[in-house]
């Protein structure tokens, strides 16, 4: 029986078509040429959770300090450094705006927990509230918003909205019995990804993808599956990977339909790693199996007995080692061989690849480093005591952030 935990929205892709330049364009091409900020949730367009930097932490704490200071209850799910001074912090229904040198929090907002963050260029961020898209920058946010007089209503045009720290646009099919799983920002218009569960009286599952333009209320095209998808990652070939019930389907920019792989079993999870591969973890009848195809749709290999109860898109390294994190292990594969495993003891537990061989695992209150061949080069223990909930994130310098719902630490 598929039991898949989709986690908050994940994927974000690029945008590539003539109409509109997708942000960050040129930095994701190629195996080791992705940019090195954790932009999106799982790293980067491909969910493969894999950071192209070098990693120089050896276990020591930098700095730690409380950034929830509104003391919302959730969990950090994802942190996202802009440069080396800020940093957003998402806990699902509310987000933290972070400066690293000052070790404060200077705003906090809210947002639609069924939704994710996105960064833009330079201190660009998208986000959403009330099922809106939220276009704004790291500075407006610090902005207080003046109260409306009398005389800005009478300037103001008849059906003009007044100027907020944010532009925001409608989201067709984004609601309470949704959830968002892509989101790829262009200059005029943006494509969702987004699961609908139907009405409470019509609970038919669907996943949809449409391209809508920022100043409309109706999609430009839309394309709909009358079936449950996990989050899509995309490839550089610019196509959308969308792991169904016994299908991937490849669907192109324009919503259309390139190729369809048959593939039998309830999808889990995917991932598109460095190498270009497509990586899928399916639930069949007799077991869960862990999937490898090139970007043809051919199969390179496969291999049964994986977890079902993967907490993350598979985490790929530049070297092909496919880190598989379920509720009690992290296992580790390489071309249908099961290589080794690390036990861990979070249902929390979370990791990243970095780029000289080594793969960070946030577990409870423990970061861990481990090099290619699983042996420990690291370990820190939080002397707080806190429960760390985000994936670590690898600054340009090598260095790792993680989150728990209340403080951010900085290892070195």
């Amino acid at each position: 029986m598929y039991r898949f935990i989709i986690l908050c929205g994940i994927a974000l892709f690029l945008f590539v078509s003539c109409q509109a330049e997708p942000e960050n364009q040129g930095k994701h091409e190629g195996k080791n040429t992705m940019d090195s900020r954790y932009y999106q949730p799982f790293a980067n367009e491909r969910l493969n959770s894999f950071q192209p930097v070098e990693l120089t932490a050896k276990g020591v704490k930098a700095w730690k300090f409380a950034f929830n200071d509104i003391e919302h209850p959730g969990e950090a799910m994802f942190v996202h450094i802009m440069d080396e001074s800020r940093g957003i912090i998402d806990c699902g229904s509310a987000f933290f705006a972070v400066d690293f040198n000052k070790k404060n929090t200077v705003a906090s907002m809210d947002k639609s927990s069924n939704t994710f963050i996105r960064l833009g260029d330079g201190l660009k961020l998208f986000y959403f509230d009330a099922f809106r898209l939220q276009r704004s920058e790291f500075y407006k946010l610090l902005e207080v918003e003046p109260e409306e007089t009398e005389e800005d209503e009478e300037k103001q045009q008849p059906g003009e909205m007044p100027e907020t720290k944010s532009k925001d646009s409608y989201v067709p099919w984004l609601g309470q019995r949704s959830e968002l799983t892509a989101f790829v920002p262009g200059e005029k218009q943006f494509i969702c990804g987004v699961l609908h569960f139907g009405t409470p009286e019509q609970q038919n599952v669907s996943f949809i993808l449409h391209a809508t333009p920022y100043e409309e209320f109706d999609a430009k095209w839309e394309r709909k599956f009358q079936a449950l998808a996990v989050a899509p990652p995309y490839g550089k070939d610019n196509r959308f990977v969308v792991l169904m019930t016994d299908e991937i389907h490849f669907v192109d920019m324009e919503g259309r339909d390139l190729q369809t792989v048959k593939s039998p079993g309830e999808p889990v999870s995917c991932s598109i790693g460095p190498d270009g591969l497509i990586y899928a973890v399916q639930e069949t009848d007799d077991d869960v199996v862990l999937r490898v195809f090139d970007s043809f749709g051919d199969k390179r290999w496969e291999i049964s007995g994986v977890s079902d109860m993967i907490v993350q898109p598979p985490v790929v390294s530049d070297a092909g080692l496919v880190y598989l994190i379920g509720e009690e292990d992290m296992a580790v594969y390489r071309k249908a061989e099961r290589l080794w495993a690390m036990a861990v003891g979070s249902d929390m537990a979370r990791a990243t690849a970095a780029a000289n061989g080594h793969v960070v695992v946030v577990d409870g209150s423990r970061i861990v480093c481990l090099d290619d061949e699983g042996a420990e080069e690291w370990v820190y223990i939080d002397e707080d005591g806190d429960e760390f909930t985000s994936p670590p994130v690898i600054d340009a310098k090598g260095c790792i952030f993680v989150a728990s719902g209340e403080k951010l630490i900085k290892i070195q």
